[in-house]
């Protein structure tokens, strides 16, 4: 499924590397403390995902390395 991120998200991963062309591999940290690991994100803005998702509880994101 597709997920748009909030803005305030997007702003972040827009000062970060892309991983390929026009995506990046990113580690999501959780308000409740959880960590989601190598998360594919599209254009810095939709987010690529399996299960289900609120992004109202991304706290910071990260590259994955």
């Amino acid at each position: 499924m597709r997920y748009k991120l909030p803005k305030r998200i997007t702003k972040i991963l827009i000062s970060l590397p892309e991983s390929g062309m026009g995506y990046q591999q990113v580690d999501f940290h959780l308000t409740t403390g959880k960590i989601i690991k190598n998360v594919t994100v599209l254009n810095c803005e939709e987010l690529d995902f399996d299960e289900g998702f609120d992004t109202t509880l991304i706290e910071k994101a990260t590259i994955h390395v």
